[in-house]
């Protein structure tokens, strides 16, 4: 049979050509898009694939270690373990939160890291216990950080405290897991102790597990900072800031005052010839171990905010009036502006200017004095008699240089932050402030009212008596990583009388107003000192107590300064404290009452 040709070409009639058509195009889609990825795109998806699968992580440094002079470690660093909350449910809460010493409800999640930090101290004994609970529960963790220590509890206000870097402290640099200093000498030698974090390379698995991990850059840790703290010296000056307790309230009570809790002072050793703190104790003291738990002991923190006795406050840098402490620096101003040794009567009360210029003792004349007996007796109206004598401004203006020369309106050198200068006050420097300097101004000043300084400016005044016009620039460090650190310069002042001076602290002690606590028949070393009562805004009988000492006197290497903040009356309170560190320091045995334990003679054995 014979069919007729069509007049167009004609396509076998199958029903699978489409399907064969569409799987042909989608092949060569796929072979297409394997070209680009596998060839065309091989560089920039090989590099993805290993930053996907090796993830860099930062190793933390070790902070240094802080330790006395004697070795003693007084900051040191531990491994701890944290629990971290990061919101949403959680199983068996009752159960971890007994196991963890947890209050509930939980606390919010910090919204700006998505997580809150239950316990920053996990003990030991109940790691393995938690990690089993918390086993397949996403919304805690047990993350392992480094946790600062200080074991010794001797110096918390030096030292300072380290905490949990905040948002602050990431947006200056900082990482989340780092510590972050915030007070003391934490922050003032932050530079050496911190250290230099690593980093490693950590190999993941699919489901994000570590695998194995390689170190690029090993953490460098912080340096060992040895400071020139003596750990006995410490204890003692600490402990006698505690019993000044008791001495204070005698006198709040014989004066209708409120009795304190706490002694509120600091006390200040050291060595006049380098200048290196021997001892630095402040009251109150606080514990920065506390800075480092989690949760916190809610008396504790009510304790540290309290803002009557106010702990965090490092007193030994605060400025406060020094009262006849600084008359040392009025006696050197008048002797060594050719004012010369004078002889006036150290009245009850001197008047000048329309009113009454009284001494601290109102009851009795105490007779006719020169330079050395004012400083030994304390006597106000011969420095009153002599500032008169000299011109009120012009005295003024010298007592403001020879103040600036001494080392005031100035920190000190030591190596924390935060230390203040204090002030320099006088005729001129009101005038450039656009203020009015009152004539009666100066007599106060050359008594150490109207002005104020800190306790280691006075330290570092006596200091600087002591070395016959060498100022010391103070310092805390000893050495680091064993290198011993050299002594910083010292500045030689002009002067001519520093023996004078010398000789009227020591009479303080033998015949003035320290005699009942520091004569030879009270203390066997002899030494020289000056008390001072500083009357303050506050009102009668809330007066600042100080004392400052030195000796042995004819090689002296001890200086001491105690301040008590409405100690009441420097003889009383602050003397009887310095005396306890003397004794500490030179190994004298003291009663309980502060009596010097004399040495029993015994008798020769009979023949």
């Amino acid at each position: 049979m014979f069919f007729p040709k069509a007049d167009k070409p004609r396509y076998p009639n199958n029903p699978l050509a489409p399907l064969t058509t569409l799987l042909t195009v989608v092949l060569c889609l796929y072979v297409g898009r394997l070209y680009y990825l596998q060839v065309a795109q091989y560089d920039q998806f090989s590099t993805l694939s290993n930053d996907n699968r090796l993830q860099p992580s930062k190793i933390p440094a070790v902070r240094g270690e802080i330790r006395a002079s004697d070795g003693t470690l007084l900051a040191g660093s531990r491994d701890a373990v944290a629990l971290i909350y990061k919101g949403g449910p959680v199983k068996q809460l009752e159960r971890i939160a007994g196991l963890a010493g947890l209050m509930l409800p939980l606390p919010a999640v910090d919204p700006k890291v998505g997580e809150v930090v239950l316990k920053r101290d996990v003990p030991p004994d109940r790691i393995l216990a938690l990690e089993e609970w918390l086993s397949g529960q996403e919304n805690l963790e047990l993350r392992y950080r480094v946790q600062r220590i200080y074991p010794s509890g001797l110096a918390g206000n030096l030292l300072g405290y380290t905490e949990s870097a905040n948002q602050a402290d990431l947006d200056g640099g900082y990482d989340r897991d780092d510590l972050v200093p915030k007070s003391g000498l934490e922050a003032g030698l932050e530079d050496g102790l911190r250290g230099r974090p690593g980093e490693r390379l950590q190999e993941m698995d699919a489901r994000g597990r570590v695998v194995r991990e390689r170190v690029v850059r090993p953490a460098e840790r912080g340096h060992t900072v040895t400071l020139t703290l003596q750990p006995k010296l410490q204890l003692a000056a600490e402990k006698a800031i505690l019993e000044a307790k008791d001495d204070i309230n005698i006198r709040n009570r014989r004066n209708g005052i409120a009795p304190v809790d706490y002694a509120r002072g600091a006390i200040v050793a050291l060595n006049p010839k380098t200048g290196q703190i021997l001892a630095l104790a402040v009251g109150p003291k606080y514990d920065p171990n506390w800075f480092a738990t989690s949760p916190r002991d809610p008396m504790a923190a009510k304790a540290l905010l309290d803002t009557k006795y106010l702990p965090m406050w490092n007193r030994a840098v605060k400025i406060f009036e020094p009262g006849s402490t600084f008359k040392l620096v009025t006696a050197s101003a008048l002797l060594e502006a050719g004012f010369g040794n004078r002889t006036y009567q150290c009245y009850s009360s001197w008047f000048w200017g329309g009113r009454p210029w009284r001494n601290w003792n109102r009851n009795r004349d105490m007779g006719p004095m020169d330079a050395k007996g004012a400083i030994a007796n304390s006597c106000n109206t011969w420095y009153f008699q002599s500032v008169v004598a000299y011109g009120p401004k012009d005295f003024g203006n010298l007592e403001a240089k020879r103040a600036a020369e001494f080392g005031f309106g100035q920190p000190s050198g030591l190596e924390l932050i935060g230390e203040s200068g204090g002030e320099l006050i006088g005729p001129k420097i009101s005038e450039e402030q656009g203020r009015t300097w009152n004539p009666g101004s100066s007599l106060n000043y050359a008594i150490g009212q109207e002005f104020r300084a800190t306790p280691l400016q006075i330290a570092r005044m006596l200091a600087t008596i002591v070395n016959d016009g060498k100022r010391p620039e103070l310092t805390v460090l000893g050495s680091v990583d064993g290198k011993p650190v050299a002594p910083k310069p010292m500045t030689q002042l002009e002067g001519r009388y520093w023996a004078m001076l010398k000789e009227g602290m020591v009479k303080t002690t033998q015949v003035g107003t320290a005699k009942e606590v520091l004569a030879l028949k009270e203390f066997p070393i002899l030494t020289g000192g000056k008390t001072g009562t500083a009357q303050t805004a506050q009102g009668v009988h809330r007066d600042h107590a100080w004392y400052m000492g030195y000796g042995p006197v004819k090689d002296p290497n001890l200086v001491v300064v105690a301040f008590f903040e409405n100690g009441v009356e420097g003889s009383g309170v602050a003397l009887p404290a310095v005396k306890k560190v003397m004794a500490a320091y030179w190994n004298v045995p003291l009663d309980s009452k502060g009596k010097w334990i004399k040495p029993t003679v015994s008798s020769a054995p009979s023949r």
